[in-house]
């Protein structure tokens, strides 16, 4: 069996009465198309979490809903509808969803958001500061009866959350420098109402959105928070690599942050790093190493008592359990990890670690979901399109022969094999991979060589023939 991965696969408790089976989370990804005309939530939106849910996953953070119906104007025709709009059609949806995700053991947290602010056009900031991506324009600010409009909004959805059976709420966001990230922090908050100032009058809204969802669904219901540990830039649009002459959030402040949420009353923190303005480290490239957030996350661990669950390439198990064992976090938050491979968690309760498809940290899913409005997944075509392309058992095998032993040719006959067919790969060369190999020549591209050495391991697991041709020269490699 090798590794057991006794720490991940202990329970934890979320606040007073929540336990969750194992500290593997599945995080919070705006996967695009989530939501229907009416915010309801799409059938192939459920079939894809619940795919994690039979996967292994203890808890699953679904992705950002924004709640405002007043301050931002949603935009009912194309952009994303609050659940405030047709609240009955939402939650017939949403009990079908957690009803459905409880079927499996699994526990999910609905991801409330405050705002995007300086990160949308259009859409007011806490003070006049420069556009992200377009510092030609300045925003607008918003007045503090628009903070508490949106405030109300965040404990209005709350309470609609626990009553179509949510096991809590993740309020989104102090990270990536949406709204609430600006609010709390001096660089972009300048204000000298209740909501400006010192760092504790920065985080009111973080206060009076946790007070108000607790006074309305009791104390014993779950409310986490999405925080970023450090903001790695220099200014606006201004991203510092190293980290140095840090301008935003430094992890000396997060760790005071984390004291006073703790004390507002947050049962959870959901922690990573960066915003928009150095988005390599939000969704970090191959060349950023797996476990990059655990020195931070150590930090805040030290300083509270309540959960921290680490995300930012994370899907390094060993370096996971480690970093339970030594109380570098109490928890994992995959994003990637889990659209690439929903049965992450069940493989290494299999104990099959071999058998989990790499993610490629190749980032298509975020740039899919930005510009085509749903995210789709390199290495699984599956992962968000689960109620399309299911697979299912042929009707009448047949004998396919595959030519070409490159990844689609890989993937051809693992989907054919794992559909009943007799399948037969041919490939002129004398290995498999293709342009696999070039991809993952740099000593950084270890996700690359993985992923071949995963098709391999597949394809001999499937009883798939493969040809190849043992005599080749270098010019046909």
């Amino acid at each position: 069996m090798g590794n057991t991965y006794e720490h991940l696969f202990s329970p934890i408790k979320i606040g007073n009465r929540l336990t969750l089976k194992n500290r593997f989370s599945v995080a919070a990804m705006g996967t695009g198309d989530m939501g229907g005309t009416r915010g309801e939530y799409r059938d192939n939106t459920i079939e894809y979490y619940l795919e994690r849910a039979r996967g292994g996953f203890g808890l699953i953070v679904l992705g950002s809903v924004i709640v405002d119906m007043e301050t931002d104007k949603p935009n009912l025709i194309d952009g994303v509808v609050p659940p405030s709009y047709a609240p009955g059609k939402w939650r017939e949806r949403a009990c079908r969803l957690v009803e459905r995700i409880h079927y499996y053991g699994a526990k999910t947290f609905m991801q409330i958001g405050f705002g995007h602010g300086r990160m949308r056009p259009g859409q007011k900031a806490p003070s006049p500061i420069p556009r992200y991506a377009d510092p030609s324009e300045i925003t607008g600010v918003l007045t503090a009866e628009e903070i508490e409009t949106k405030i109300g909004y965040m404990i209005k959805t709350a309470k609609m959350a626990k009553e179509a059976g949510f096991d809590g709420v993740e309020v989104h966001a102090m990270h990536w420098g949406y709204l609430l990230d600006q609010m709390a922090m001096e660089i972009s908050n300048q204000r000298d109402d209740e909501y400006g100032g010192t760092l504790e009058k920065r985080l009111t809204c973080a206060r009076k959105i946790v007070e108000g969802i607790k006074a309305e669904c009791g104390q014993d219901f779950p409310v986490a928070m999405r925080m970023g540990m450090k903001s790695y830039i220099k200014g606006f649009n201004q991203a510092s690599i190293d980290g140095t002459e840090e301008a935003g959030r430094t992890i000396e402040e997060a760790v005071e942050i984390a004291k006073l949420l703790e004390r507002f009353g947050y049962d959870m923190l959901d922690v990573n790093s960066g915003i928009y303005d150095s988005f390599y480290y939000c969704v970090a490239p191959a060349y950023i190493p797996k476990g990059y957030n655990l020195y931070l996350s150590k930090r805040l661990k030290e300083a509270v008592s309540i959960p921290v669950f680490t995300a930012g390439r994370m899907d390094d198990p060993n370096l996971c359990e480690e970093a339970v064992r030594n109380n570098e976090t109490d928890g994992v938050a995959l994003g990637r990890a889990s659209l690439a491979d929903p049965y992450y968690v069940k493989k290494l309760q299999m104990g099959r670690p071999e058998k989990i498809r790499p993610c490629i940290a190749c980032g298509n899913c975020m740039a899919s979901a930005f510009n085509k409005g749903s995210a789709t997944c390199t290495v699984n075509p599956q992962g968000m399109k689960e109620g399309l392309y299911g697979m299912t058992k042929a009707v009448q095998p047949k004998h396919v022969v595959v030519v070409g032993g490159g990844v689609c040719g890989m993937e051809a006959a693992r989907n054919a094999a794992a559909r009943g067919h007799e399948v037969e790969l041919l490939e002129r060369a004398d290995k498999l991979g293709g342009r696999l190999f070039d991809a993952g020549v740099h000593s950084f591209k270890g996700s690359i060589r993985a992923l071949n050495e995963w098709y391999i391991g597949e394809l001999k697991d499937l009883g798939v023939r493969v040809r190849m041709n043992t005599e080749a020269t270098p010019e046909l490699l």
